[in-house]
Formats: C-alpha cells, structure tokens, sequence
C-alpha cells in the first residue's frame, strides 16, 4: 500500500513538474515573440521618421500577416501609405483603424482629409441600411452595437418578468417597459443594419489611379460608362471570375476587375 502511494505521488510530482516547464516554455515563447513584434514596431516608426515609408509599410503590413492587427498598427500604416502618395490604401487602412476604434479623433480626421481630396466625391449615402451602417459607424464597432442589443433586450425582459409577476407594479413599469421597448428597437435595427451591410454589402476602397467601368464583368463584350478614381469608396454588390459589381452611395452600379479594389 506504502509503495503504490510512493508511486502515484512521484507520478504526481513529474505530471506537476512537466506543467510548470510547459507553462514556463509558454510564458518565454509569448515573451520572445512579443519582443520580436516590439522591435518590428520600433523599426517601422524609425523607417517612417526617417520617411522610408516602403520599409515601413512592409514592415507594418509584415505585423499585420501575423495577426498584429490593432488600430495603432493600421493607423501607422495608413499613414505610412498616405505619406508616399499611395491614398487610397491610405484611405483603405484608416477604414480598417476605425473598426478597432470608432472615435479616435486622429483616425476620423485623416480619413475626412482624403474624402475631402479625392476627385470622386461622396456627400451622400442613399440605401437605407447603409445609412444605418454611416449613422454608427464612427460610434461604436460592431459588436459594441450587438452588446448594447443585448443588455437592452436583458432589462426590458426583467422588467417585463417583474409586471407579469408583480401584479401590483404593474402601472409603475408601464413606463420604463416603453422606454426600454424602444431603445432595444432602435439598437436592434442599428445593429442588424450594421450585420446585413458588413456581410452583404461589403465596403471596398478604389486603389487604382484610374479603372473603367463597365456594363458587365467583361472588356470585349459591355461598354465603358464611366471611371472610378483612386480612393473611391465602394459596397460591392456580386463578384464573378475576377470582376465585381458595386454601387456608389447615389446609387450608380457597374463592373470593374477586382483587382483595383481592395476590400475594407
């Protein structure tokens, strides 16, 4: 009996120690790789003061392929792009920042300065759910928006519970039942205007000086109608063997190749 403890318990003691070595190679290995994201960090910031914005942008663009993708690193980016005339990836990672962080003042600022500059320009958004999808958009992220829903939905079922048990309380939470009744209304259109635009309608950004479009996804056989400019903001509609179909916020549609877009 004395032996087979002896033995489970020296079992026990190299389990505990194999744990404690793996969770100390864990800790080293995350503590290196966050040195390495550091320092590529630190020499993106030099290249960019130092205005070597191609070793920058390859640089931060190198963070983001390994899952390094916050609003500072695609902020850095955007201007990094914007700084070697390359607006509409400029534009394209402010976009991408602005998803991490809504109201950063600094990431609103530069992407109204590009609107302001570019030679297609926007003043309206027209389709309804893109209107909700504008109207939040510099607010709250997603699932901000899908939180908010949710704890709105939360309190007016309690206080719904509470009249149906509650009896007597019943005139008292007319009101608040109302209240709630309405924000959660409100928020839940908000937020499935956001869901149905970012899945159905995806943003897109012109990255291309100039692109034709067209009547349909094929150079030989539809006409070019108009041109679309570099930093132009797109919803694409459909894709089909290398074209896409999108529309502008005043509603006009065409085909353009899709590599002269990138998706937001």
């Amino acid at each position: 009996m004395t032996a087979n403890y002896s033995t489970i318990l020296r079992y026990r003691t190299l389990a505990l120690c194999g744990i404690l070595i793996l969770t100390a190679c864990v800790i080293a290995q995350h503590l290196h790789a966050q040195d390495d994201i550091d320092s590529i960090i630190h020499q993106a910031e030099i290249a960019y003061l130092n205005a070597d914005y191609e070793t920058a942008i390859s640089l931060y663009t190198s963070l983001i392929n390994v899952g390094v993708k916050t609003e500072a690193v695609y902020f850095n980016l955007g201007n990094a792009y914007y700084e070697s005339g390359d607006t509409g990836r400029g534009l394209l990672n402010f976009l991408r920042a602005l998803e991490y962080a809504p109201r950063d003042i600094d990431i609103n600022t530069n992407i109204a300065l590009i609107r302001s500059r570019r030679v297609d320009v926007q003043d309206e958004v027209v389709p309804f759910t893109d209107n909700l999808t504008a109207l939040t958009a510099t607010t709250f992220r997603t699932n901000e928006l899908g939180w908010m829903t949710f704890i709105a939905w939360t309190m007016w079922f309690m206080l719904a519970s509470v009249a149906a048990i509650k009896h007597q309380w019943r005139s008292n939470l007319i009101m608040p039942l109302l209240i709630f009744g309405i924000i959660v209304l409100i928020a839940a259109i908000l937020y499935g205007g956001r869901l149905y635009t970012e899945r159905y309608r995806p943003a897109a950004v012109v990255v291309e000086e100039t692109t034709p479009v067209l009547t349909g996804p094929d150079e030989q056989r539809y006409l070019k109608i108009f041109e679309l400019h570099v930093a132009t903001e797109v919803r694409i509609l459909e894709e089909n063997n290398g074209w896409i179909r999108f529309v502008l916020p005043d509603g006009r549609q065409g085909w353009i190749q899709r590599q002269s877009v990138e998706m937001v």
